[in-house]
């Protein structure tokens, strides 16, 4: 598929790498200008790239002497070889130096040989002056995101190598450097002395941004929202989560929200993923510090987790003046790769995930009209790449296919309203990371029965009285207020729920499934609620014969005026 542009939106800003009172922070690089629908540039509103952030400035740099740490980390030397280029970055210099030009292309070479493109990732990039005493030392970004069919957004060399296609027009990154900074170091074997900050790797951190490591989750004036907007999730923002383990994912949060505002700034955001939860064993910790640092926040690894000097220390937002690190590491490559990259030595993972059958569920609480609610759910789906998203549609009798929608990607369950009597089929299918598409897994066409009260197929003991009550499912229920009282229901189905009444003289009934004691319900109400789904089985059964009974205990909610229970209907998914 052909990716398409964002049509909407507005430019947040190229990034900054900014010079802190005692170390070099990144900004990470967001596109400078999102693409309107006929897929030309959309500027900012004076014309200009895009907002340039400073958060420490100062007249010069102040050096700090570096912590301890292992030696620098230096692809190229490590290897003892030239790199072996698997996609292809050319860069349009403006201004650089001979030397300058010569530690650019080394960040460029050690990028080109891990990433996997079959298209040429065009970098327009400036060594201009951007003021000695600003801070700013270097800004760069993605020149567009595009749609890349499969409910997320891409950078644009992203989009394009995912592809193996041409959408972009022009240069997929921008970069600027600041020729007027006294202090770089130009030289590219690590060897940074303690008094200078090494060129190669503000480039090499800053490309990473450029190829799409970035969240578009912001937050502006204590409310936090989702970059431009909800429609155009980055394969990124997909993957955060508010805890290292468990927890919730980031766009579950309402979006322009305080609360999702607090979760961007607790100091608790992790990426996971497939390939970065294998290579660390857990989730990746990225920088969210309180208060929000625009440009900066959500967008790194987490420095403190990560330490300078070390192996995963590329992508952090501090870099100290004598570190060099010419590799991203095994943690930001395994995050290029849960983001959709293919990188070199990579096991190629060219097999569709496949899913077990989904399975279908009535659900409680509800009220019963001529459709009700079932939830759709299906196991997890396993593949080396990772599953980037399911895809659920259903079918009502002989109907059009028609999409359901997912609350994430990566749901594996979804309520749909499924009218009464009316045959209904669902089909699910995975899509890994490496985007291959599995085939549909397709549950039985089945329908909802409704079965009254009165059916041969449920047994009363005890005393109950057949009443009419206005409202219910025939007009009748049958009502007990008996202490032990039971309503017995024999059914075929792999769901089933009880549909009764509630008002203020009603009690608690207890339910009793395959002989196993499931729980109770308390029927009690302010006012006379009629067709009340009041429970439900909450796992899908074994197809075949099942009873479930409903026993009068007697009990009641201390406001209610009486013990009864009403048998109104049951409701049985086959």
């Amino acid at each position: 598929m052909i990716p398409s542009p964002i049509a909407t939106g507005s430019a947040r800003g190229r990034s900054a790498a900014l010079l802190g009172v005692a170390a070099l922070l990144f900004v990470v690089a967001l596109p400078s200008a999102v693409l309107a629908g006929n897929g030309m540039p959309a500027s900012d509103q004076d014309g200009a790239p895009g907002e340039t952030l400073t958060l420490y400035a100062g007249n010069s740099p102040s050096f700090v002497q570096p912590p301890a740490a292992p030696a620098q980390v230096d692809r190229a030397a490590a290897l003892g070889q030239k790199l072996t280029a698997t996609s292809t970055i050319s860069v349009t210099y403006h201004g650089f130096s001979a030397q300058a030009k010569l530690a650019f292309q080394a960040a460029v070479d050690v990028w080109q040989s891990i990433i996997v493109s079959s298209q040429v990732i065009h970098v327009d990039a400036h060594w201009t002056d951007l003021g000695a005493s600003t801070g700013i030392l270097g800004q760069a970004g993605s020149t567009a995101e595009y749609n890349g069919g499969d409910g997320f957004w891409y950078a644009a060399a992203l989009a394009e190598a995912r592809c193996s296609c041409e959408v972009n027009s022009g240069a997929e990154i921008e970069a600027d450097f600041n020729s007027a900074f006294s202090h770089w170091y130009l030289g590219t074997h690590g060897n940074v002395p303690s008094s200078q900050y090494d060129f190669e790797t503000v480039v090499l951190h800053e490309l990473g941004h450029g190829l799409g490591f970035y969240s578009s989750f912001n937050v502006d004036r204590s409310s936090g929202d989702l970059g431009r907007d909800a429609a155009h999730e980055l394969r990124f923002d997909a993957n955060e989560w508010d805890a290292a383990t468990g927890g919730n994912l980031m766009t579950s949060y309402a979006n322009n929200s305080s609360a999702l505002e607090s979760q961007l700034t607790d100091g608790s955001v992790f990426l996971g993923g497939t390939h970065v939860e294998t290579v660390l064993g857990k989730r990746a910790k990225l920088y969210a510090p309180n208060p929000w640092q625009e440009g900066s926040s959500n967008s790194h690894l987490d420095e403190s987790k990560y330490a300078p000097f070390t192996v995963n220390a590329l992508m952090t937002p501090i870099l100290y003046n004598g570190e060099s690190i010419h590799d991203p590491g095994p943690a930001t490559k395994a995050i290029f790769q849960d983001i959709g990259w293919a990188i070199a030595g990579a096991s190629t993972d060219t097999t569709p995930p496949s899913l077990g059958t989904p399975k279908v569920n009535l659900v409680a609480p509800q009220v019963m009209h001529a459709s009700v609610s079932v939830r759709v759910s299906w196991p997890d789906a396993s593949d080396p790449s990772g599953i980037a998203s399911y895809e659920l549609q259903w079918q009502q009798g002989a109907g059009p296919w028609t999409g359901v929608p997912l609350a994430a990607p990566t749901s594996t369950s979804a309520q749909v309203a499924a009218t009464r009597g009316s045959n209904g089929t669902f089909r699910v299918r995975a899509t890994d990371g490496a985007s291959n598409t599995g085939s549909w897994s397709t549950t039985p066409t089945a329908s909802v029965s409704t079965v009254q009260e009165t059916s041969g197929t449920v047994a009363y003991s005890g005393t109950w009285a057949h009443s009419r009550l206005s409202g219910s499912t025939g007009r009748f229920v049958q009502r007990s207020s008996s202490t032990n009282a039971t309503a017995t229901f024999s059914f075929n189905g792999t769901s089933v729920a009880l549909v009764t009444s509630k008002a203020a003289a009603r009690g608690v009934a207890q339910i009793t499934l395959d002989g196993t004691d499931v729980g109770t319900v308390d029927l009690y109400a302010t006012s006379k609620k009629t067709r009340k789904v009041a429970w439900a089985s909450d796992a899908a059964l074994a197809p075949g014969s099942h009873t479930l009974v409903i026993r009068v205990t007697g009990t009641k909610n201390s406001s209610s005026i009486d013990a009864r229970i009403d048998i109104d209907a049951f409701l049985v998914w086959p």
